[in-house]
C-alpha cells in the first residue's frame, strides 16, 4: 500500500524567527491554520501524484476535442481573434494545460496534439540533438555552442546600452509629437490640479529613464501647489536616492525659494512636500539644503522654515553627521548657522570627526575681532558646549574659551565659559559621559 507525503508547511517570517517553543497565549492569540491550508492538506492526503497525472491528461484530452470541434479553418487575424476571444477556456484549465506540459516524459500526450508550428519543430528539433537549421532553412554543420551563445547575448546588451545613452543625449529629437502632446495636456491637468488621482501618463514617469526630459514638456513652474505635494509623494516614493536628489533640486526647490520670497511665508502643500522629500534624506541635504547654503541667497527666514521640517522630523544618525559635517565646511551665513543649530539640538552620538568640524567652524571667527557675531551665532556656539562639552579636547576647551572672549556677548558668554569650566571639573572627577562614537 502507498503512502502519502504531507505538504510542507512553509514557515512564515514569525515563524522563522520566533523560537520553536514560543507561546503567546498569554496574550489570548492563538496560532491556527487557515481553513484554506487545511483544506488543500487533506485534499493531498487524499489523491496521489499518479491520480492527479491522470486527471490531468483526461481532462486535457477532452477539452482538446471540444476545442477540435469548435475550430475554424481560418488563417491570419481571423486566427488571432479565435484566439483571443473564441476561446471558452477557463483560466483554471490554462494553468492545467502548462501543468500538463511541464510533467516531460511522462506525459501521454505527443508533441502533435499540441499543434506545432514547423518553425517550432525546428526549434524542437535543436533540443533533441538533431540537425541545426539556419534561418533559410538549410541544414549548418556548425552547431552553436552555449560559449558562443552566452558571448552573442553580452554583445548584444553592450550594444544596447551604447544605444541607450545615445538616445538620452538626444533630448527633445528622440521624443514624438504625439508625446509631447500628451504631456502637454497633462501640465494643463496638473495646473489646475487640487485632489484625486494623477494621470496614468504622470504614474509611468518614474519608471521612465528620461523623466525629467518628459516632465519638462508639463511646465513644472505652472503647477498648482496640490500638484507638486501629489508628485513628491510619487517621485520620492519610486525613485532612487540620486533620481530623487535632481527632482528636488529641479522642481521642489524654485517652487518654495519663490513662495517664501513673494508670500514670506511657506504654503502648506508646499510644507508638507518638504516632510515628503525628507524621507530620502540624502536627496533632502544635497538637493535642498546644500544649494540653499552654498548659494549665499536663503535667509534666515527661508532657513527657519526648512529648519522645522528637520526639527519635527527623524533623521537618521549618519546621514544628520553628514549634513553637520558639509555645513561646517561652508563659510559663515546665518542660514547655515540655523541649521548647523537645529541638527545639533537633536543631541545624536555624533562622531569626532563631527565634533572637529563644528568647532573649526566656530573657531574660524576668533581672529575676526572687528566683527561682531549675530545672537544666532552664539546661540548655536551655546547649543554646541551644552550638549557636546564632555566631547572637546583639552586644546578645543582652551580655544573656545579664547574665542568667547574675543566674541562675547552678555547675555550668552558667561553661561558658555561656566559649561566649559564645569567640564573640567568633571574631567577631573573622572565623571565623563562619552557622547562621541
Amino acid at each position: 500500500m502507498k503512502t502519502t507525503k504531507k505538504v510542507a508547511h512553509e514557515k512564515s517570517l514569525v515563524e522563522e524567527l520566533l523560537p520553536d517553543n514560543y507561546n503567546d497565549s498569554s496574550q489570548g492569540l492563538k496560532r491556527k491554520q487557515s481553513k484554506k491550508r487545511r483544506r488543500l492538506e487533506e485534499r493531498a492526503e487524499q489523491v496521489d501524484s499518479e491520480t492527479q497525472l491522470v486527471a490531468f491528461q483526461e481532462r486535457y484530452e477532452i477539452d482538446e476535442e471540444e476545442r477540435n470541434n469548435r475550430k475554424l479553418q481560418v488563417t491570419g487575424k481571423d486566427s488571432f481573434t479565435e484566439d483571443v476571444q473564441g476561446s471558452d477556456s477557463s483560466e483554471e484549465e490554462q494553468e492545467e494545460e502548462e501543468d500538463l506540459r511541464s510533467l516531460g516524459s511522462k506525459s501521454v500526450v505527443d508533441g502533435e496534439d499540441y499543434g506545432l508550428t514547423e518553425e517550432e519543430e525546428r526549434c524542437l528539433q535543436l533540443f533533441e540533438n538533431q540537425n541545426y537549421f539556419n534561418e533559410d532553412g538549410n541544414d549548418s554543420s556548425e552547431r552553436p555552442t552555449l560559449a558562443s551563445l552566452i558571448l552573442q547575448r553580452l554583445e548584444e546588451y553592450e550594444q544596447s546600452k551604447r544605444k541607450d545613452t545615445q538616445s538620452l543625449s538626444e533630448t527633445t529629437s528622440t521624443v514624438p509629437p504625439n508625446v509631447r502632446e500628451l504631456y502637454f495636456k497633462v501640465g494643463e491637468v496638473l495646473k489646475h490640479y487640487s485632489s484625486g488621482k494623477l494621470p496614468k501618463a504622470v504614474k509611468m514617469l518614474p519608471s521612465i529613464a528620461n523623466w525629467h526630459q518628459l516632465l519638462s514638456y508639463t511646465r513644472p513652474s505652472e503647477w498648482s501647489t496640490a500638484s507638486v505635494y501629489a508628485m513628491t509623494r510619487l517621485f520620492i516614493a519610486n525613485l532612487k536616492s540620486n533620481e530623487a536628489q535632481r527632482f528636488c533640486s529641479w522642481i521642489l526647490l524654485p517652487r518654495i525659494h519663490e513662495d517664501i520670497l513673494k508670500r514670506k511665508k511657506l504654503n502648506f502643500h508646499l510644507y508638507q512636500s518638504l516632510k515628503k522629500a525628507l524621507f530620502k534624506p540624502e536627496a533632502f541635504f544635497k538637493g535642498i539644503i546644500f544649494p540653499l547654503c552654498e548659494s549665499g541667497e536663503c535667509t534666515a527666514r527661508e532657513a527657519t522654515i526648512l529648519g522645522s521640517v528637520l526639527l519635527k522630523s527623524s533623521i537618521p544618525l549618519l546621514h544628520s553627521a553628514s549634513c553637520l559635517l558639509k555645513l561646517s565646511s561652508f563659510s559663515y551665513s546665518p542660514a547655515v548657522v540655523i541649521f548647523i543649530r537645529i541638527l545639533l539640538e537633536k543631541k545624536y552620538a555624533l562622531p569626532s570627526k563631527v565634533i572637529d568640524g563644528v568647532c573649526r567652524f566656530f573657531l574660524s571667527k576668533q581672529m575676526e575681532k572687528s566683527q561682531r557675531m549675530p545672537v544666532l551665532w552664539h546661540h548655536a556656539l551655546l547649543v554646541f558646549t551644552r550638549f557636546y562639552h564632555d566631547s572637546f579636547s583639552v586644546e578645543q576647551k582652551k580655544q573656545l574659551r579664547s574665542l568667547v572672549t574675543k566674541q562675547a556677548h552678555p547675555g550668552i558668554t558667561p553661561e558658555i565659559k561656566s559649561i566649559l569650566a564645569l567640564s573640567d571639573n568633571n574631567v577631573k572627577q573622572g565623571k565623563d559621559d562619552f557622547m562621541v562614537l
